[in-house]
């Protein structure tokens, strides 16, 4: 039998491994590769983000549309007392059913049996985190809580500080909007001439469902980032200023 003979140079190369120098080389390459495929990735994340948002919008329509039928127009401060009136055991679902927040006025809507917390839902950015999946659970008070509702809710201007709902605006006029920037003193109602889409949340993508029962997904930019380009002029004059934005409640999050 031939023995197999190992010089000694060769015998310190088969046990040295691999150099510090060669260690960084491969982990540096690994970084790269990493950070090349990190922005796509995210945005593939935020892109279903916003195709379950959209979703969510169209079940929330339809929602809309029954409740309009019912009460004659969406949510909103003259409905509230209707609601509660016809169907008094929603107020063991929420406190509010009116107020600064979309979670107040879409609370309205939690009387249709079919309707659950998970269509309110859009996973987007807010100022302590994102908003957080739904429990689902409507009881003691729990429903829509804060940071459960991703929409804003745009609302008309009335008389005595009250809100009135667009479902019987004319044109078509946008009811539900994701992701909503919020203004520099985090109000929670935001002149419509005034509020803006959010530009990260959706990567330059928004959500709006109009009350032609529409629901889509539209590109922005720095320039229509503006909600007020949404809202229909009436005899060729901007009216923004006369509805607002009720913002989601994020407070489950802070």
């Amino acid at each position: 039998m031939k023995a197999t003979i190992l010089t000694r140079s060769m015998r310190r190369s088969v046990r040295r491994g691999f150099t510090l120098v060669e260690l960084l080389v491969v982990i540096g390459i690994i970084a790269l590769l990493a950070g090349v495929a990190y922005g796509p990735i995210i945005a593939q994340m935020k892109k279903a983000d916003a195709n379950q948002a959209t979703q969510n919008a169209k079940n929330l329509g339809y929602a809309l549309n029954t409740f309009k039928e019912d009460f004659g127009n969406y949510p909103d401060d003259n409905t509230a007392n209707r609601v509660l009136k016809k169907h008094d055991y929603l107020n063991s679902v929420g406190r509010n059913f009116t107020g600064d927040y979309s979670n107040d006025y879409l609370r309205q809507m939690l009387y249709q049996p079919d309707l659950s917390e998970s269509s309110f839902f859009a996973k987007i950015a807010t100022k302590n985190g994102q908003t957080r999946n739904p429990d689902n659970d409507t009881s003691d008070g729990k429903g829509l809580e804060g940071g459960e509702v991703g929409f804003a809710y745009v609302m008309a201007k009335s008389g005595n500080n009250k809100k009135r709902g667009v479902a019987n605006e004319p044109g078509e006029f946008p009811v539900l909007v994701s992701p909503l920037e919020y203004t520099d003193n985090d109000s929670p109602v935001v002149p419509g001439n005034m509020a803006k889409f959010d530009l990260k949340s959706f990567v330059d993508r928004a959500v709006i469902y109009t009350n032609a029962q529409n629901a889509k997904l539209v590109e922005i930019d720095g320039e229509t980032s503006t909600i007020k380009n949404l809202i229909p002029k009436y005899r060729g004059k901007d009216v923004s200023d006369q509805y607002i934005l009720v913002a989601p409640d994020f407070s489950g999050n802070e």
